[in-house]
């Protein structure tokens, strides 16, 4: 199989284990869920975000791992830690979850792995089910996913993602740079790190910290719990993937789940306000990726203080939030 990514360019898959999967029902329907939570249709009013959906980010993984010499239980971990994404993503957070955690698809991973058609051919092939389906565990696939504010390759794509237009050099600096050293992703130099460090504090800022997109988040899936609340659609029609779910709910004949959903999709007047409207916070999000100098890890904090600076200016702004008010 033939692979071609706008961000590791064209790999061939042989592994027949990885060929299955990417090939199964659990894997294909990521196709239908977009990673950054609202479909490609959404009238954006400021920036131009690109768009993407998990299946992308998920075979990213899976390509950079691969790039990083993990071992293939960990290369199939990659492939299948966002196959419990509902339809929206982390919008379902807002929703059914907290949306300080964005944890609701991390709580439900292992039991989703387990019953979905990728156990029988993770089976199939000999390969640890019992351990590729708790994958959450701390520890177990430290190339795959560390705490912040470490660097591992779930980060490390969705950021370049993110990042690919507006920070293309950066992006390209930060991919020839990234190293695996004993199990843990780094960067060569530190002006590869920095690299990647301007990547993530980019996409954070005009991407899931800005104004509209928590705007969207808090309007999407207000509109989706009330959905919800009045049997429009179930949890299990939040399993499948957003055509369906807006389908469902446009065809639904409730008038008040309808008019919520396209509100939430159209273009939005708002204005960023001091104390009216409504108050938003975003889950924290930085990193402080290592480097090697001469032979010795470094953290980037501590090696480049206006980089120290900017990690205490997004924790400030985590904790201050932000009031939005709609302009009608």
């Amino acid at each position: 199989m033939l692979l071609t990514d706008k961000i590791y360019g064209n790999e061939e898959i042989k592994e027949p284990v990885l060929v299955e999967l990417i090939n199964s029902n659990a894997v294909q329907r990521l196709k239908g869920v977009s990673q950054r939570g609202y479909p490609e249709s959404t009238k954006m009013s400021t920036g131009n975000p690109p768009y993407y959906t998990r299946y992308e980010h998920s075979i990213g993984c899976m390509l950079l791992l691969m790039r990083m010499g993990a071992e293939i239980d960990e290369q199939i971990a990659g492939l299948l830690h966002d196959i419990s994404h509902t339809a929206f993503s982390h919008v379902a957070d807002w929703a059914i979850g907290d949306p300080l955690k964005e944890d609701y698809q991390d709580s439900i991973l292992s039991r989703y792995v387990t019953e979905s058609d990728a156990a029988a051919i993770i089976t199939k092939y000999g390969h640890d089910l019992e351990s590729i389906s708790n994958m959450e565990t701390e520890g177990r696939f430290g190339l795959l996913e560390r705490n912040a504010p470490d660097i591992c390759a779930d980060r490390v794509d969705y950021a370049l993602r993110d990042s690919y237009n507006i920070e293309r050099g950066n992006v390209e600096k930060a991919i020839k740079g990234l190293v695996n050293r004993d199990g843990e992703l780094m960067f060569d130099s530190r002006e590869s790190a920095r690299a990647f460090a301007d990547c993530y504090v980019t996409d954070i800022r005009e991407n899931y910290a800005a104004p509209e997109n928590l705007l969207r988040y808090h309007l999407l899936g207000g509109a989706l719990k009330y959905a919800i609340d009045n049997k429009v659609i179930s949890i299990a029609d939040m399993h499948t993937d957003e055509k369906r779910v807006m389908a469902k709910i446009r065809e639904s004949g409730n008038t008040t789940a309808k008019e919520l959903l396209d509100e939430s999709l159209e273009r939005l007047r708002f204005t960023v306000s001091d104390g009216k409207g409504v108050f938003l916070r975003y889950k924290l999000r930085y990193v402080d990726p290592k480097f090697i100098d001469s032979g010795k890890v470094e953290r980037l904090s501590d090696a480049d203080v206006d980089y120290a600076r900017i990690i205490e200016e997004e924790k400030q702004r985590h904790a201050d939030g932000v009031y939005i008010e709609m302009i009608k």
